[in-house]
């Protein structure tokens, strides 16, 4: 992994591709959740990065991350 590269958050993937994420406190694997609203007027969706196998979640529009890369093979 020595050859990659923190790649800069305006080009992350938001497709619920499993990838690196890095913020402040650490990096841990995760992806991009999109739940759309179900027209009920107590439902606005749900948009969360899902973190380490769903052990915590990170808010999708103040998650804190700073940088991103694919997970290495």
């Amino acid at each position: 992994m020595s050859d990659m590269a923190w790649q800069p958050v305006e080009t992350i993937p938001m497709d619920g591709t499993e990838i690196l994420i890095k913020t402040h406190i650490g990096v841990v694997s995760a992806y991009f959740c999109i739940e759309e609203p179900d027209n009920d007027a107590r439902d606005n969706g749900v948009y969360d990065w899902i973190c380490y196998d769903d052990k915590f979640q990170l808010d999708g529009e103040s998650s804190g991350i700073i940088g991103w890369m694919p997970i290495p093979e």
